[in-house]
């Protein structure tokens, strides 16, 4: 089985992403390693296709 990723921007700002991703680290105050990838998964819209 393979599997098809596709990343695309969402629709919002990109100002309106960058204050959420700041916020949550600010507001959970975890590290930048973690709060990196989910700002990124904030920005992009993932999608997963399984093909046979």
């Amino acid at each position: 089985m393979r599997v098809i990723l596709e990343f695309t921007l969402r629709e919002t700002p990109y100002v309106l992403m960058a204050g959420s991703g700041g916020a949550l680290a600010l507001w959970v105050q975890v590290p930048i390693g973690v709060v990196a990838p989910v700002a990124l998964l904030l920005c992009l819209r993932v999608r997963a296709r399984f093909l046979r």
